[in-house]
């Protein structure tokens, strides 16, 4: 799927081939870059979590299961408009793995 560098031309024929093959390439890119970002945009509290936290993936996700139950009775304690907030959540969730770190 990927074209070559510096490739010679030779008629429209290969042109057009060489055209369709980027756009394929171009479109390929862009979905995954789609996927990426909506990954990133939908885990990024445990992302950053997982990333501050000291211990080996299997760990941090395990304590990071632990953080979830504990910020949910947490948040329960705290005014409404904060409960939902997923911004509250985040920073709480933050600052908890930068205190075990």
């Amino acid at each position: 799927m990927m074209s070559s560098p510096h490739k010679k031309i030779n008629s429209l024929e290969e042109l057009l081939l060489e055209k369709h093959l980027l756009k394929e390439r171009c479109t390929y890119q862009e979905k995954l870059i789609s996927y990426k970002f909506d990954e990133l945009k939908n885990n990024f509290p445990e992302i950053v979590s997982q990333a501050v936290l000291p211990f080996a993936p299997d760990k941090n996700r395990e304590v990071t299961s632990l953080l979830d139950l504990v910020n949910d009775f947490i948040l329960r304690l705290l005014p409404l408009r904060f409960r939902n907030n997923p911004l509250a959540r985040f920073l709480l969730k933050t600052v908890q793995a930068l205190v075990i770190r």
